[in-house]
């Protein structure tokens, strides 16, 4: 797939010098979403109500050994959308990977430096 040909060529191009072979889902389609600033999350930050997730590029999950490219990574993961940051936009549809402790802030490193992705424990 040409880098071009999705919406987050940035974050395409990182995912495959990471995981080495991405796949779509939802070509094409963009997120639609708002942010409601009177209803906040149990932590305390506005959240993020999703009409439409759209294009999705799927990986293979190394943390928990999964071959099945169950680890989907939303195009517009890490992007800001009315001042909130879409760093939950990720699943890991085999081991639930995505709800450890520090699973995104890994991510985001594995991402930032070509690294792989690496278990907490």
């Amino acid at each position: 797939m040409e880098e071009e040909n999705v919406l987050n060529p940035a974050l395409y191009k990182q995912l495959l010098a990471t995981f080495g072979d991405v796949r779509i889902a939802n070509h094409g389609v963009p997120f639609e979403g708002t942010v409601t600033l009177n209803d906040l999350t149990p932590t305390g930050r506005p959240k993020v109500k999703i009409q439409t997730s759209g294009e999705y590029y799927c990986v293979c999950c190394n943390v928990c050994g999964d071959t099945r490219y169950r680890l989907w990574i939303n195009h517009r993961w890490g992007t800001l959308l009315g001042g909130v940051r879409l760093d939950h936009l990720v699943t890991c549809y085999n081991e639930d990977c995505d709800q450890a402790l520090g699973f995104k802030s890994r991510l985001r490193d594995a991402l930032d430096h070509n690294l792989t992705l690496q278990s907490s424990t």
